[in-house]
């Protein structure tokens, strides 16, 4: 099946062996190949020391990522019960989607490279918009969020993401009391920072909060971000965050480089374990 994958997609997978396919052919002569077989590159098998120590600097981020070891074993378990990921944003070459991993905590979250042939279905934050969650708080805070969108027709593809869009999209009953609603909505033309201070306000009087983040031509913006906006605004993108002071500008990104995020989802070190 062929793949679209755009960050926040959820993707169903083959089960967590796909994370262990050697890499294609193409991506090892990349890397200098062939390889002898000890030394195949795979998605969660590591190299031998000596092979690593050889390669690693030479490597491009994304595979080096894949050189960092075995997955850990709530990994593995986490996807033998519910083989899902999440679509993020990083570098990643043809065929290789870089994606996320729920575990059982919050804590838990491991970075990976699925290979597009161990997708078996890929549902977008939008598909799962009309379905009603489990609790009753957030089950109110959706409705109204799409009663408030159905008079905005610069708004009119939406959908949950986050642990509901991951809970509507899987059936694992992941969230909680305290779990808020986080929403994108896909926004390919420019809109006036007044109308996201209206959408900002209209948010907040909603039963439980809203983190809403805009998918833009130059990558996401937070809403509240972009409604205050009187000079750059942070956009996340492949190749991590930066400022732009317009993200539906051709070449939005400014001079004022890239800035850190505290933030779970993005990664971080050599070997990235964040996602967004």
């Amino acid at each position: 099946m062929e793949v679209t994958a755009r960050p926040h997609d959820l993707l169903r997978l083959t089960g967590a062996a796909a994370l262990n396919s050697p890499l294609p052919e193409w991506a090892q002569a990349s890397l200098g190949g062939p390889f002898p077989a000890w030394a195949r590159l795979s998605l969660g098998d590591p190299l031998p020391e000596s092979a690593r120590a050889s390669l690693g600097d030479s490597l491009p981020e994304w595979a080096q990522a894949s050189l960092g070891g075995p997955l850990p074993e709530w990994v593995r378990t986490s996807l033998d019960a519910c083989p899902w990921v999440v679509v993020r944003r990083a570098p990643h070459p043809p065929g290789l989607i870089p994606a996320g991993v729920r575990g059982p905590e919050r804590r838990h979250r491991h970075a990976v490279l699925v290979p597009a042939g161990a997708v078996i279905r890929s549902v977008p934050p939008e598909k799962v918009a009309a379905r009603r969650p489990r609790l009753p708080r957030l089950a109110a805070t959706l409705a109204a969020i799409a009663v408030r969108l159905a008079d905005e027709p610069d708004a009119a593809v939406w959908g949950p993401t986050g642990s509901l869009g991951f809970e509507l999209a899987t059936g694992e009953p992941v969230t909680h009391l305290g779990s808020d609603v986080d929403l994108l909505i896909r926004t390919p033309r420019r809109l006036e920072p007044a109308w996201a201070a209206r959408l900002v306000a209209a948010f907040a009087a909603l039963p439980g909060t809203v983190d809403c983040q805009l998918e833009t031509p130059c990558g996401g913006v937070s809403l509240t971000e972009w409604a205050r906006s009187d000079g750059p605004v942070l956009a996340r993108t492949d190749h991590g965050p930066h400022l732009v002071d317009d993200p539906w500008a051709p070449m939005a990104r400014t001079d004022h480089g890239p800035r850190p995020v505290d933030d779970p989802w993005t990664p971080r070190g050599p070997h990235p374990q964040g996602f967004a």
